[in-house]
């Protein structure tokens, strides 16, 4: 992801995959771009879903700046809080559905911290069986300033490391 420079800007449970032995696949890659060949302006506003959209894409003037692969790093956390939670992210903390466009994008903007960027963004809640380093990890993924998330490999890293972890206490239990 970073060393080819590639930005997806559509990353949402929707265009993940999986393949025959389970292995998530990135799936449309219709709006991605190499960050040093490609102008990410679009004259027609922005694009990729606005759930997943990083907030400095929202702010951002040229469009260029909002696109790189920190922004792809908060939609993976959305996306890994979506998948293992079965809620959605953003949600309304009353009913658990998802908040309308104009409150999410005002959510997104007013977030100062990561910490009510991660309370906003997992008002649904995590199941109980959602171990405190996953949470970790996916809430640093949706930190407030692009260059405090993580790179995407270290992200899957710590994932790996976590799998390990619950395969290796299942096999000595």
């Amino acid at each position: 992801h970073d060393h080819c420079g590639v930005v997806h800007r559509d990353i949402k449970p929707d265009n993940v995959l999986l393949d025959g032995t389970n292995t998530a696949k990135l799936a449309d890659l219709g709006i991605s771009g190499i960050m040093e060949t490609h102008s990410f302006a679009n004259p027609q506003g922005h694009v990729g879903h606005l759930v997943y959209m990083p907030p400095e894409v929202g702010v951002s003037t040229s469009h260029r700046e909002g696109y790189t692969t920190t922004g792809d790093v908060f939609a993976l956390g959305l996306t890994l809080y979506e998948v293992l939670s079965g809620r959605p992210c953003f949600a309304h903390p009353g009913t658990g559905e998802r908040l309308n466009l104009h409150a999410l994008i005002s959510t997104k903007m007013s977030a100062r911290t990561d910490e009510e960027m991660a309370t906003a963004a997992f008002a649904a809640g995590w199941p109980s069986w959602v171990s405190a380093a996953i949470k970790d990890v996916v809430a640093s993924c949706v930190k407030t300033v692009p260059a405090s998330r993580p790179k995407a490999i270290a992200v899957a890293m710590t994932l790996s490391d976590v799998r390990s972890a619950i395969q290796t206490r299942g096999a000595a239990e």
